[in-house]
């Protein structure tokens, strides 16, 4: 299902329950959701956390070689997402936690 079919936090929730899916078909899947995000707009520094974590995982670990791919291209185009949260009021407060 595409990003815009369903809320953007559970298409991120979806591609985080990637990291734990192996076997038969599980790359093709997990290919399907992070393409199903390519054009996702973070609303805010948690979500933005949350994907970049996954995206990180599953180019660190991926299922097949596609997977891997994916992730890096999206990994080079969330700049200008964090650029644009990190200027917002709870960024601050939010990063400010993370260890």
């Amino acid at each position: 299902m595409a990003a815009s079919k369903r809320s953007l936090a559970e298409a991120v929730e979806e591609l985080e329950s990637m990291r734990r899916c192996y076997g038969p078909g599980a790359g093709k899947k997990c290919e399907h959701v992070l393409m199903s995000l390519k054009s996702a707009k973070l609303p805010d520094v948690p979500s933005l956390i949350r994907y970049h974590d996954a995206l990180l995982f599953l180019r660190a670990f991926p299922q097949v070689a596609a997977v891997a791919r994916v992730a890096d291209r999206l990994l080079m185009v969330l700049e200008p997402q964090v650029e644009r949260l990190l200027e917002s009021p709870e960024a601050a407060e939010v990063l400010d936690d993370v260890d």
